[in-house]
């Protein structure tokens, strides 16, 4: 009952409080060490070739079958996925977190 009849009988000093309540907490909030945006490290990885004048069975034969020949040698690999289209050549893999 008192607060309310201070808050009631005298509006700026209400007003001021409030607007002092909320620049604390405006100031508090940019004070805080939480990253808005963190540095997470994907384990996933892109592989994009481009071979000119090449149809998608020359890409493929000659190009992403020996990136995946090569990428299946190394430990810590979950997934390998290849594409071949007119002229380029895409593979993407998906390793382990813990992999450099």
């Amino acid at each position: 009952m008192f607060l309310s009849n201070i808050a009631i009988d005298r509006p700026v000093f209400t007003t001021m409080v409030i607007i002092a309540i909320v620049i604390f907490g405006l100031v508090s909030y940019s004070n805080l060490g939480i990253d808005r945006e963190p540095d997470v490290d994907l384990p996933f990885l892109t592989i994009t070739t481009v071979y000119p004048g090449a149809d998608p069975e020359t890409v493929e034969s000659e190009i992403i079958d020996l990136i995946e020949e090569e990428i299946s040698t190394l430990s810590g690999i979950k997934l390998i996925e290849s594409r071949a289209i007119e002229n380029v050549g895409l593979v993407a893999v998906e390793y382990e977190l813990e992999v450099d």
